[in-house]
């Protein structure tokens, strides 16, 4: 029989056959490293017919909306148009060798080229001896290389030490600057610097609204026409499903459609006529001329050096974000570290071209993926759509009409507007006051179940919890941009529903310089004849994030009711799902009972006080304390028992766990 206290002792590794191991093997992983940084080969040798169609179709499709969006895009970057096509160009075809997304298009985006159009400005400013062209292609040769490096390390997982908030904060901010930038010239108003901060922006912009001039009838009739195509094409789709995909085209390529018809106007009206009415694009560049070397050296390295982390920041994230997203949604899995070589690939190839810091698009992506890409081949037929515009449609582009390529960005507006409402919603959450209403009998028999709902139509028949009890709910996220929000309801809601413990000035003259006589006869009086607060019950079944801010603010609430209430109050809460939303409570203060078994209402003299006051100066405390690890009870002389809990019994995985708690089973 073996010896019961033997211990395992696990056998130590030879290290020299291990590393003697791990030499030999050196050619092979180094053979499986090269593959691995070529997805590609792992499904091409399966290409077929199907897979062709859906991505020439894809491909097409986004061609068709990544021409005017690029060249848009690059004004933002305050770079001439064809750069925009530069850049796109080499994103779509080069993406395809290294893609582990089927979805993702890489390109110029919104943000990318509003944080190179801000930093080519302060650059500028300063240097006078490189052009923007040239500062821009340095940034994507530099940006490349470090985010290759990243890849090739396979340590993409880095980008997870910059949390949602983060990203979601500065794409808000990007945007909402965006559209406000773009006015001007969706308004043809000209002079303003859209380089100059948002608000400075905004204000020039407004400023100037009566020097617009025709350029702005092109600007919101193609805004009107955009949105009149969108949702006219998602009418026609619920009314005739049948023909769903070709609506689905055309709303997606309305921005094409809108430029092609705007420039054709600008031609027509400029028959005849020495200068055209409108503000048009005029001359652009035919083919790829700006190939070639990027030259280095110390001078423009010490320029660009010192914005290299937030631009490398930027791409890695809004990339990756991006393409994690459309892998959940598409089931599969998407490598940050290869998606990190693909990016670094793209902007180095590019900077040969001329090109400027690309990365991932939601947009293109969503519309691609809506079309019915198969492969990430698809880039090819993109790539081949804009080099066949830069070849020969660049005659035509003379002709597109600046507003025009304003409402591209411009169509930012909406999203901005999208976002502030968001902002707003965030910020001022609802909160409701709960009360509960009985399940309906079935069969005859009568229900004991209850839905907690608020207290207000259309559930005017809800029944209010106990005297002293009060139930909260929160929705969305609790978090600093709503915490004082929140805190002001908690707290006026309980001054004007329970009564003032703390003592009370004994006239309307010894009120505080800052109250109005009318609070003492108003409020303060009449406070007497409410109830004592005695519990108070959070759902927070809705609520999935809670940061410190939103903690803090609980805390000082807390210590604002017991100033008000005279003391410590029950804290209970219910639904909360997250382990950490819990133990942040905990080390907060929270889950810990107020062992007084009376309030006594110091602030006023009535006779209810009177009888308080003499029954808890009556008061005793048991010695013993029934040893539960689950409730420990303080009896009093008067017969009544307070049921206090312990920490874990402050909170309930639901509502009618907690309720029961809070008033001891009483309703």
């Amino acid at each position: 029989m073996s010896d019961p206290n033997y211990i395992f002792e696990p056998k130590r590794k030879d290290i020299k056959n291990e590393v003697h191991k791990t030499a030999s093997q050196i050619p092979q992983y180094s053979i499986e490293y090269v593959k691995s940084l070529f997805p590609i080969f792992s499904w091409i040798g399966r290409y077929n017919t199907t897979w062709f169609i859906g991505d020439l179709i894809a491909g097409i499709t986004i061609g068709l909306v990544v021409i005017p969006q690029s060249m848009a895009y690059a004004k933002v970057a305050s770079l001439p148009v064809q750069y925009g096509l530069y850049s796109s160009f080499i994103g779509v075809t080069v993406y395809c060798l290294f893609a582990t997304s089927k979805d993702m298009t890489i390109g110029p985006t919104a943000v990318v080229s509003l944080l190179m159009g801000q930093t080519l400005s302060t650059i500028l400013k300063e240097n006078k001896d490189y052009s923007n062209t040239r500062i821009a292609a340095t940034f994507s040769l530099l940006t490349g290389l470090i985010i290759l490096l990243i890849g090739l390390l396979r340590i993409g997982y880095i980008v997870r030490i910059v949390s949602n908030p983060v990203i979601a904060g500065f794409t808000t901010g990007s945007a909402i600057n965006i559209s406000i930038s773009q006015v001007a010239g969706l308004l043809g108003i000209t002079g303003v610097n859209t380089r100059d901060p948002t608000y400075l922006v905004l204000g020039n912009t407004l400023g100037n609204l009566g020097h617009s001039t025709i350029d702005a009838s092109v600007g919101l009739t193609c805004l009107l026409l955009l949105y009149t195509i969108k949702f006219g094409m998602l009418y026609l789709s619920d009314r005739f499903p049948n023909a769903k995909r070709i609506f689905f085209i055309t709303s997606t390529l309305r921005n094409f459609l809108v430029i092609v018809i705007y420039t054709l106007i600008a031609y027509l009206l400029n028959i005849g006529k020495s200068t055209n009415p409108l503000n048009i694009l005029k001359t652009v560049p035919s083919g790829l001329n700006d190939v070639g070397a990027r030259e280095l050296n110390s001078e423009i390295l010490g320029i660009c050096g010192p914005y290299l982390p937030g631009i490398c920041i930027v791409l890695i994230l809004e990339h990756i974000a991006i393409a994690k997203s459309f892998g959940r949604i598409n089931d599969y899995k998407v490598d940050a570290s290869q998606e990190c070589i693909a990016i670094g690939v793209t902007n180095v190839i590019g900077s040969f071209f001329g090109a400027y810091p690309a990365t991932g698009s939601f947009s293109r992506s969503a519309i691609k993926a809506k079309s019915g890409v198969r492969t990430p081949l698809a880039g090819i037929f993109s790539g081949i759509l804009v080099i066949l515009a830069l070849y020969a449609l660049t005659p035509a582009f003379y002709y597109i009409p600046n507003a025009s390529l304003s409402v591209e960005i411009g169509i930012y507006v909406s999203v901005g507007f999208s976002l502030v409402i968001t902002l707003f919603r965030l910020s001022r959450p609802r909160f409701e006051i709960l009360g509960r209403i009985a399940v309906a009998s079935f069969n005859g028999l009568t229900s004991n179940k209850y839905a907690y709902v608020p207290l207000k139509a259309p559930f005017d028949d809800a029944q209010s919890p106990p005297s002293g009890i009060l139930i909260f709910r929160l929705d969305r996220t609790f978090t600093y941009l709503n915490t004082d929000y929140v805190e002001d309801k908690i707290i006026n809601y309980i001054k004007e529903n329970t009564r003032r413990v703390t003592e009370l000035p004994k006239s309307a003259n010894e009120l505080p310089w800052n109250q109005a006589r009318n609070v003492y006869d108003e409020k303060i009086t009449p406070n007497s004849e409410l109830p004592l607060l005695k519990a108070i019950i959070f759902d927070f079944s809705a609520v999935h994030i809670v940061d410190s801010t939103a903690v803090q603010t609980l805390v000082d609430a807390k210590k604002a009711i017991k100033t008000y209430s005279g003391s410590d109050v029950e804290y209970h809460f219910a639904n909360i799902h997250n382990e950490s939303i819990q133990r942040s409570l905990i080390i907060a203060g929270f889950g810990s009972a107020d062992q007084k078994a009376s309030l006594i209402d110091i602030g006023t003299n009535t006779a209810e006080n009177n009888d308080l006051e003499s029954k808890s100066q009556e008061t005793k405390i048991s010695s013993e304390i029934k040893k539960s690890e689950e409730i420990s009870e303080v009896v009093v002389d008067n017969s009544d028992t307070t049921t206090i809990s312990k920490r874990n019994k402050f909170f309930h995985i639901n509502l009618e766990e907690a309720v029961i708690a809070a008033t001891n089973g009483t309703w």
